[in-house]
């Protein structure tokens, strides 16, 4: 197992254990928290756990919001559970298409994807949510999945609004696993998609505790030739790392490979350079901003009536350096 993997799922039994009851159960589940905490990596584990006896996993890859993307989905379906082509398109296939379709229909087979592509491409974004939802019904009739429950794995439920409204008329047709940065949790395009979840299947993956951190460390350590000055150095390097890494598994493997190839003896003054950016908690300004920007504005009305002129000047200086400020962090968002 990889070392992330190792790092993500250490002390996440209980978790583990209260969303595999709900999958069991037939309950979709989304899984949110910060970047970095190890979702991905968690439902790669729920997946190995349940496992492909009883159930039969398709994995969505978002990818262009438009129509494309969409037509992108519809052939991962196909894929999977072939894909149910409406009679009004069957009437448009060549003469040769037509007879394999004649014969998919009759023994239940697949109709080759280079026959069914230009038809489905005709249609707009409405039909093709339409088809998506007859493929899965049809699927689960005609028992294409072999006794086997199908659910959808979407490791990052933040897409766009088109898709928002495609995955939003699937979701009720079929059980579903999702994955989600904490941040965009009450995100309102993505509400749709999100009020599918009652509040008890939506799980939070938290920062991992001291001690956790401390196990990680230790047990890493002792698969590793790295050397300490002392043994106060080595207690103070599994400290370091737990505390600075505030219990963000990523942050902490960024900080454990940091001294991976490194032959020199490790002094407390090395330890203490350790630093990563993955689980650095930044207080958020947006509330002080806003606050000084009606500050400012209130500052200058009553400037006015007072007749301050250097106030008046003053507060529209201010008020422009954060209106400056307010766009430049537009731009930023737009670009990132």
């Amino acid at each position: 197992m990889a070392l992330t993997e190792r790092i993500e799922m250490i002390g996440r039994d209980q978790e583990l254990s209260k969303i595999l009851d709900k999958i069991t159960f037939g309950h979709s589940v989304l899984i949110y928290g910060e970047s970095g905490i190890g979702k991905k990596t968690f439902l790669k584990n729920i997946e190995s756990f349940i496992g492909d006896n009883e159930w039969k996993f398709m994995k969505l890859s978002i990818g262009e919001a438009n129509k494309a993307g969409i037509i992108a989905l519809i052939r991962q379906l196909y894929d999977t559970i072939n894909i149910l082509l409406p009679k009004s398109l069957a009437s448009e296939l060549s003469a040769s298409a037509k007879i394999e379709y004649k014969k998919a229909t009759l023994f239940g087979s697949k109709l080759p994807w280079k026959y069914i592509s230009k038809p489905i491409g005709q249609l707009n974004i409405a039909q093709l949510k339409d088809l998506i939802v007859a493929s899965i019904n049809q699927a689960k009739r005609k028992d294409r999945l072999g006794n086997r429950k199908l659910i959808f794995i979407i490791e990052d439920l933040k897409v766009t609004p088109t898709i928002v409204k495609v995955l939003s008329d699937l979701f009720p047709h079929t059980q579903v696993m999702c994955c989600l940065e904490k941040e965009f949790l009450f995100n309102n395009s993505l509400q749709p998609l999100i009020s599918t979840f009652p509040k008890t299947n939506r799980y939070e993956l938290k920062p991992l505790s001291i001690g956790n951190c401390h196990v990680i460390v230790e047990n890493w350590l002792e698969t590793q030739d790295i050397n300490f000055d002392k043994d106060s150095t080595k207690e103070h390097y599994v400290k370091w790392i737990a505390i600075k890494s505030n219990g963000v598994p990523s942050a902490i493997e960024n900080m454990l490979l940091m001294f991976i190839d490194k032959d020199d003896v490790i002094a407390l003054k090395d330890v203490r350079k350790l630093e990563t950016e993955v689980g650095v908690q930044r207080f958020d300004m947006t509330i002080f901003i806003a606050i000084l920007g009606v500050f400012f504005m209130a500052m200058r009305y009553v400037a006015r009536g007072a007749g301050q002129i250097e106030w008046t000047i003053l507060a529209g200086i201010g008020s422009a350096i954060i209106l400056l400020y307010m766009m430049f962090r537009s731009k930023l968002k737009c670009q990132y």
